[in-house]
C-alpha cells in the first residue's frame, strides 16, 4: 500500500501520493507561516495552519482511502512525535506542539511524522552507501547525519539543526528566524544569504554599484529577492559571487566541525536555494574547500566531498514515502 505524503516547508506546503509507481499527484500551496500572518496569536497561527492542511488533504483522503499519512516537518521532532520548534514556519511563537496527536485526532488515520531533513535522508539511504550528511539550503539551513544505518538524533529530535549553530558575531551576527543572532541559517540559507547581501552591499559599495541588483528598486521589507540574486549569479555577477562565497565560508566552518567531530566526509546538498543555483553552488563550495586543510584530508579529497542531490524538490516527499513503507511493513 502507498501513502499520502506531506512536506511542510517554511515557504510552501506540498502534498502527493507515494506508491509502487513512485511519487504522483503532487500539489503545492504557499504555507500559512508567521511571515504571512504578522501580529496574530500563536493559537490562531496554528489554527490557520491546521485548517489549510485539512483543506489540502481532502482530495487525497477521498482519492486514496485508508492510506496512511506521512508528514515531513521543518523542525526537530522528538521521539514521541512532538514538534519541538519550527522557526522557519512559526518563528518563536510555537514550541512543543503535539502535532502527531492532533493529526491522528483530526483525520482518524495512521500518522508518521519526521523532521523534513530526516525524511529526505531516506531517499538516499539505500544500501550499500557510506555514511553521509544531507544538508538543505532553502528557507533555512538544516542537516541530518546518516551513520551506520541510522540517523543520529537524541530523544528530543535534536542532531540536525546545523542552521542554528553560532557562526558569526558583531555586525555579521544577523538575525535568525528562531530569534537568535549569528546563526548559520541567518547567513547561509536563502533568506540568510539575502540578509548578508544587503549588509555587504553597504560595505562594498563599488562592487555593488556594478551589480544588476543595484538597479532594482528597494522594497519596504527587502531590497531584492532570491530569484533576482540567483539570476544575477547565473550571469556571473562578481558581487553575487562575493556574497555566495561569504555565505559558504560560514557553511564550510560548520562542515569542518562535523568532519573533525565524527568523521563525516560526504555531503549531499538539497533545498530550493541550492538547487536554483545548481552546479555553480557545488563548484563554488568545492573551490572554497580546496583552500582549506582538514586533518587527514588531501586537496583532492577536499574538492570532492560535496554533491548536489537530485534536481527536484521531492526529497522529503519521496523519502517520507519510503520511510512509511518500511514502517508499515515492519
Amino acid at each position: 500500500m502507498g501513502s499520502i505524503v506531506v512536506d511542510v516547508g517554511g515557504t510552501n506546503l506540498r502534498l502527493g501520493y507515494y506508491g509502487q509507481q513512485g511519487l504522483r499527484d503532487v500539489r503545492r500551496f504557499p504555507v500559512e507561516n508567521f511571515l504571512s500572518n504578522p501580529g496574530i496569536s500563536s493559537s490562531e497561527l496554528y489554527q490557520r495552519f491546521m485548517v489549510q492542511l485539512e483543506t489540502a488533504l481532502k482530495h487525497y483522503f477521498s482519492t486514496y482511502p485508508n492510506a496512511p499519512l506521512g508528514v515531513s516537518f521543518p523542525g526537530p521532532i522528538d521521539s514521541k512525535g512532538k514538534v519541538v520548534q519550527a522557526p522557519t514556519l512559526w518563528g518563536d511563537l510555537l514550541k512543543n506542539v503535539d502535532l502527531t496527536h492532533d493529526l491522528r485526532q483530526k483525520f482518524d488515520c495512521r500518522v508518521w511524522i519526521l523532521n523534513d531533513i530526516s525524511a529526505a535522508v531516506w531517499r538516499y539511504a539505500e544500501p550499500p552507501i557510506q555514511d553521509f550528511c544531507l544538508i538543505t539550503i532553502s528557507s533555512g539551513v538544516g542537516n541530518k547525519v546518516f551513520r551506520q544505518g541510522e540517523i543520529l538524533l537524541n530523544e528530543q529530535g535534536m542532531g540536525g539543526e546545523i542552521g542554528h549553530c553560532q557562526v558569526a558575531h558583531g555586525e555579521f551576527a544577523l538575525p535568525c528566524d528562531c530569534g537568535g543572532k549569528g546563526h548559520l541559517g541567518g547567513l547561509a540559507s536563502g533568506r540568510g544569504t539575502m540578509q548578508l547581501s544587503y549588509l555587504l552591499s553597504e560595505k562594498h559599495k563599488a562592487e555593488f554599484g556594478q551589480s544588476p541588483l543595484s538597479d532594482l528598486p528597494a522594497g519596504p521589507l527587502e531590497k531584492w529577492t532570491t530569484k533576482c540574486f540567483v539570476s544575477a549569479l547565473h550571469d556571473n555577477d562578481p558581487f553575487c559571487y562575493m556574497v555566495l562565497t561569504a555565505a559558504q565560508e560560514y557553511l564550510v566552518s560548520a562542515m569542518s566541525h562535523l568532519y573533525h567531530w565524527i568523521g563525516i566526509r560526504k555531503f549531499i546538498f538539497v533545498g530550493g536555494f541550492a538547487v536554483a543555483i545548481g552546479e555553480a553552488y557545488i563548484d563554488n563550495l568545492n573551490r572554497i574547500l580546496k583552500e582549506n586543510r582538514w586533518l587527514g584530508m588531501s586537496e583532492d579529497d577536499m574538492g570532492s566531498m560535496c554533491a548536489l542531490g537530485v534536481l527536484d524538490d521531492d526529497h522529503s516527499l519521496i523519502g517520507m514515502g519510503k520511510y512509511v513503507l518500511i514502517k508499515e511493513e515492519a
